[in-house]
């Protein structure tokens, strides 16, 4: 039997202006999705870097601080009370913490300096308070929101973006210290809060993110020195 030609006829018609529209329509749909999955995207890991910053300046601030809380009195040589106390107070010697004003304190210890001399000091305790790290002032600047740091060399910025900072002392009792200028010698403990915030506030939110760090410090020359 004779095959039939094959009567399928190709057509040749191209898109109608309709169905170009409904296709730019749909690509422009899904594009504006990917594009808002990824700003979002965007936005989060700028928020996380914000904040994960924030984070490790604050805990890197208050460990520092917490050091040199912990060397604070170190008298091997029986010095404290020939010294004049910093903050010119009325009373003879130095103590381990002296009292400035609120977020700021000056931390005094004798833990080298008898190798060389100055701030270059190393070695054993010397009697002396001239050593760098040997007198440590720690300062809060409301105003900028900073917290300073001073251990010899000039005052440095700790922290930035801090938006309060504060110490409360105790004694050895337990007892808080209300007036701690004229209690100097009684602080055996010292706590330690801090709040910081970000730099930036959150793309989406329109707010900055923030923490909040507290520690306690025994004063470890004081506290074994009362028993």
């Amino acid at each position: 039997m004779k095959k039939q030609p094959s009567t399928k006829v190709l057509s040749n018609r191209g898109m109608t202006l309709l169905e170009i529209l409904i296709s730019t329509a749909i690509f422009g749909v899904v594009a504006a999705g990917i594009f808002t999955i990824f700003d979002q995207s965007q936005h989060s890991f700028r928020s996380q870097g914000d904040l994960t910053e924030m984070v490790q300046q604050t805990r890197i601030a208050m460990d520092q601080i917490q050091a040199y809380l912990r060397q604070a009195g170190n008298d091997s040589e029986n010095v404290f009370d020939s010294q004049t106390p910093p903050f010119s107070h009325s009373h003879s010697g130095i103590f381990p913490i002296e009292y400035s004003a609120a977020g700021h304190i000056q931390i005094n210890s004798d833990i080298t300096g008898s190798v060389g001399s100055g701030l270059g000091a190393t070695g054993d305790p010397d009697g002396n308070f001239t050593a760098r790290g040997e007198k440590v002032i720690v300062r809060y600047d409301a105003a900028q929101d900073e917290l300073n740091i001073d251990i010899g060399d000039g005052e440095q910025v700790l922290a930035e973006n801090i938006s309060n900072f504060s110490f409360t002392f105790f004694d050895l009792a337990g007892n808080t210290i209300s007036s701690p200028a004229s209690n100097e010698g009684d602080i055996v403990r010292v706590q330690i809060h801090v709040e910081a915030e970000t730099e930036n506030p959150d793309l989406e939110t329109g707010k900055v993110q923030s923490i909040t760090l507290e520690s306690d410090v025994m004063l470890r020359s004081q506290y074994y020195d009362f028993w």
